[in-house]
């Protein structure tokens, strides 16, 4: 792994971001679009991506696990996959712009109905 050879130079601290619910990201659901609606959740991200997503992640949180360094070396696990899921579940919380563009986006590539949204 990249982190052994990093931390074999002497790095400290190294930061392993995860990667986020690529079936939430808009530029997939255009290249890999279903007329299945099941194949979607009810945000309007592909299930299958997002699952190899979340196994991924799992994955590399069990390598970096198995990393053997010292007590002075710090591993930090960033979760993109979890970060990106609050914030499309809780646009009161974190926007309710970011998540209407964020819906749109989704729905637009998911062929689903695109809900009225009003101000």
């Amino acid at each position: 792994m990249d982190e052994q050879v990093l931390i074999d130079l002497g790095a400290k601290t190294i930061l392993v971001p995860g990667i986020p619910p690529m079936g939430c990201i808009p530029r997939f659901l255009n290249l890999l679009p279903s007329k299945n609606h099941n194949d979607y959740d009810k945000l309007g991200c592909l299930k299958w991506l997002n699952d190899f997503s979340h196994y991924h992640n799992r994955a590399l949180k069990q390598m970096l696990q198995k990393i053997h360094h010292d007590s002075t070396v710090t591993l930090i696990y960033a979760d993109y996959y979890g970060a990106m899921l609050k914030i499309v579940r809780s646009p009161q919380n974190n926007g309710s712009c970011f998540f209407f563009y964020f819906t749109q986006s989704v729905l637009k590539y998911s062929n689903l109905p695109t809900p009225s949204i009003t101000y």
